[in-house]
């Protein structure tokens, strides 16, 4: 007995102290993190106690999006942060006399990094600008910003950043959030600056006063962990953790907490029939089967269902008392075979094929996305399958556009693929000419793990129309499913469509078709007067098509001031508004205040002139997001020639420039690559020739940085890039533009200024990497070179002097500036 219970306990404290080696082997920690972790039994992070759901105090502790990061980051690594709570104020004083090791809930904020080092970000949110529900002072544009009163939590050091940025504003300060939430409800202030966290605010203290007028796309509010600069392992295990985490589960955990609905008025509750209701009351449950790996439509992680169809079936429980349980399988053909076998009720996302029609009903289609092929990035664009016969094809086995392609491209040689990620592999690895799925599919693949390898290479009308399918021996499911499809509002869609969906394809205009259409108007008016019963036939044609340009076409009709008195259906959804809301505004409603005031002169400048202006233009939404398109705007006369308005005619470029932002940015840095500064640099030779001006190149380079790769690791060189860069973007002038050029090497573009001017610049960087530290264990400084353009400069000229101006302060020995 006594054997026994000894042996009992070896097991238990084997377990014990078994559990943190298995922890730290799971991302390969260092020796030195392996001793930081035992040295260091708990690490302290600060945080505002009012920052919900960030941080959220309770009975039971703290929780909240923050705890829940952290507490996944010490299952991985073994390590023990833990979260102290106060106003924003006393923990930064505590954080900065190391009472406690660091802030959660931080920005990467210059006044940190003295004394702090900062994670990778580990949470993205766009910034928001709130104001009153009845919006007094109309503030539908950052212009409209201007002259107001912006509201600020006075420890928010973004919110102050953001107000520096803005002419003509007063700055009102408030203690806390609470109380500066109160301040634009009561009018001492006219708006706030907040983001998806303020949602959880307001539902928490039943606040109704408040709303978005602003969404500010292009400028997000990236999230760090700061640790004290003594503990660069402290960083290190965070980061690692971070990428062992991955992009998804963060994204569970931020739907957890950013998840805000507000319940839905009673006027727009479902109402079944009384077959219906008895129906669901003698379900217990109703079984749904997935796709268990198809994101981001759906996906099955950790037992949980997740996607859009997960956040809309959760909007479909909100209108029934019986449960939706999910039915896990390994695959979609799975899931097939589950539903022919009566194990599911219901498949959350299906197309009906012949086959399936057999043993499913399907509902009214609520997800619509385009098919699309993915290729190699050589191949060049396929608008119609005829033209890739004989190649080999993936799709996914058991899925309808397999059996739709199968049938209509019988020369096609269609491959089974048992998933997204599979299907596209094998594409990169020749084995397969392409893979075909929804845009939305291959769109997440492309940004989570096919970056730059793969491309889009064909768009196709045919579309992905995805239903809930229902068990056919049981008609009232369909019927119901079908009620709380049709029945969901148009504001639901958007909210999970803009959720999930980051390239989206919208359909171009017809050229093609205008023209048949003027045809025909030209062609009934020349028969106006002999056939009245010819006219009356075509004016019926001519109505659908018109119907049809309205709804597919984004055009507008502006007067000659632009004042709008015409504007498609199609740009209406595009952009949010009403019609009502257009006429008469005038076309300034759509100007970005990105765009350059100089892309406009020329617009009008053209077309006043009676010329035909084409070009790319940065708009905004009713909402205050954003979109590109191109856009050709031609002047319309009268008959007797006389300048009446303007017609224009756009297409959605939106996905085509988000393409191209990934084609020209560093995936280590995020700063621009050397492919955005080589465009960069050309315009500027090119303006500086003209205007007869001057420009400088900053050319750094990091000293000794291949000793600290050998010595630390790549990881630690990685850290000592990314660290770099974040001090070059907040230390650079507003017209600079800053780029990655190689390895350790960065260079700065300084439009209109002359060496001595960019020597100014380049010493203020020089000093504050001279004092930051990267690490306990080294110190890093660069060298600079600098060079002017010259009135009879060649390209490749500057570029040699700027590099042999970085050459002579290597051999001045480092950590200087020599300019040519």
């Amino acid at each position: 007995m006594n054997a026994l219970r000894l042996t009992n306990l070896l097991l238990l404290l084997l377990i014990i102290f078994a559990r943190p080696a298995y922890a730290i082997n799971s991302i390969e920690l260092t020796l030195k993190e392996q001793r930081f972790i035992e040295d260091h039994p708990t690490i302290t992070l600060g945080s505002d106690i009012g920052w919900g759901p960030y941080v959220i105090e309770n009975s039971d502790g703290i929780i909240g999006y923050d705890a829940d990061v952290l507490a996944k980051i010490n299952e991985i690594s073994g390590a023990n942060f833990v979260l102290k709570l106060d106003t924003w104020q006393k923990v930064t004083e505590q954080q900065q006399k190391r009472e406690i090791d660091g802030l959660s809930t931080a920005v990467a904020h210059q006044r940190f990094a003295k004394h702090s080092l900062f994670s990778t970000p580990y949470l993205s949110l766009e910034k928001i600008i709130f104001t009153r529900t009845d919006n007094p002072k109309s503030i539908e544009s950052l212009d409209d910003l201007k002259g107001k009163k912006f509201g600020i939590y006075k420890a928010n050091d973004i919110a102050r950043e953001t107000a520096n940025q803005i002419k003509d504003i007063q700055i009102i300060e408030f203690d806390d959030t609470q109380k500066l939430i109160e301040g634009i409800t009561t009018g001492k202030a006219d708006f706030m600056l907040g983001n998806a966290a303020m949602f959880y605010l307001l539902n928490k203290s039943g606040n109704p006063f408040l709303k978005p007028a602003l969404f500010l796309q292009n400028d997000p509010l990236d999230l760090v962990f700061v640790v004290r600069n003594d503990f660069p392992e402290a960083i290190s295990i965070i980061n690692k953790s971070l990428r062992a985490l991955g992009d998804e589960k963060l994204l569970e955990i931020k739907n957890k907490w950013f998840s805000f609905s507000p319940p839905v008025p009673s006027s727009q509750k479902v109402k079944f029939s009384m077959q219906e209701l008895a129906y669901l009351s003698a379900k217990k449950q109703l079984n749904v089967c997935v796709d268990p790996d198809w994101m981001p439509l759906e996906k099955i992680e950790n037992g949980l269902h997740i996607g859009m169809s997960a956040d809309y079936f959760k909007l479909f429980q909100a209108s029934i008392n019986t449960p939706f349980k999910l039915i896990e399988t390994k695959s979609w053909d799975e899931t097939l075979q589950f539903s022919q076998q009566r194990k599911c009720d219901i498949i959350s996302l299906a197309m009906p094929t012949k086959e399936r029609k057999k043993y499913l009903n399907f509902t009214t289609p609520f997800i619509r996305t385009p098919a699309v092929l993915a290729t190699k990035p050589h191949i060049t664009f396929i608008d119609e399958l005829n033209i890739i016969n004989t190649k080999k094809v993936g799709i996914i086995k058991g899925y309808a556009f397999n059996e739709i392609i199968r049938e209509q491209y019988p020369n096609i040689e269609v491959v089974d693929v048992n998933s997204a990620k599979e299907g596209l592999q094998q594409v990169v690895e020749g084995e397969l000419f392409g893979y075909i799925d929804t845009l939305a599919t291959v769109g997440y693949m492309f940004q989570t793990q096919f970056v730059g390898e793969l491309k889009i290479s064909g768009k196709f009308d045919d579309q992905w129309k995805m239903s809930v399918a229902t068990r056919n021996d049981e008609p009232l499911l369909n019927s119901i499913m079908d009620k709380l499809v049709t029945q969901l509002p148009d504001e639901e869609h958007r909210k999970i469509f803009n959720k999930y969906i980051a390239i989206n394809f919208k359909q171009g205009f017809d050229y093609q078709l205008f023209q048949q259409i003027m045809i025909v108007l030209l062609f009934i008016s020349a028969l106006f007067l002999f056939r009245y019963y010819t006219v009356a036939r075509y004016n019926r044609r001519i109505e659908r098509q018109l119907f049809i340009i309205d709804n597919h076409v984004l055009t507008i009709t502006s007067d000659t001031e632009g004042y709008i008195i015409r504007v498609s259906n199609a740009l209406c959804k595009l952009t949010g508004y009403c019609k009502e809301e257009l006429i008469g505004k005038h076309h300034s409603i759509f100007r970005h205040p990105k765009t350059d005031i100089a892309i406009y002169k020329e617009l009008w400048a053209t077309i006043t002139e009676g010329k035909v202006w084409q070009g790319e233009l940065l708009n905004l939404n009713k909402n205050g997001s954003s979109y590109w398109s191109h856009a050709k705007i031609t002047p319309s006369y009268t008959r007797k020639g006389k300048l009446i308005g303007y017609s224009s005619i756009f297409d959605d470029i939106t996905d085509k420039k988000r393409l191209e932002k990934l084609a020209i940015t560093d995936t280590l840095t995020q700063l621009p690559n050397r492919l955005f500064i080589n465009n960069t640099f050309d315009h500027e030779f090119e303006r500086s020739k003209r205007y007869k001006g001057h420009f400088s190149l900053i050319l750094i380079d990091a000293d000794n940085f291949k000793t600290i790769n050998d010595t630390f690791g790549h990881k630690m060189g990685d850290d000592v890039l990314i660290n770099l860069a974040t001090i070059l973007k907040q230390n650079i002038r507003q017209l600079d533009i800053v780029a990655r050029w190689g390895g350790e090497e960065f260079l700065i573009i300084c439009p209109e200024t002359n060496k001595e001017k960019a020597f100014i610049v380049a010493e203020k960087i020089r000093g504050i990497i001279e004092q930051f530290e990267f690490s306990s264990d080294f110190k890093l400084t660069c060298s600079f070179g600098i060079a002017q353009s010259e009135p009879n400069d060649h390209k490749e000229a500057i570029f040699q002097r700027v590099d042999s101006a970085l050459y002579q302060a290597k051999n001045a020995g480092r950590n200087c500036i020599r300019s040519k």
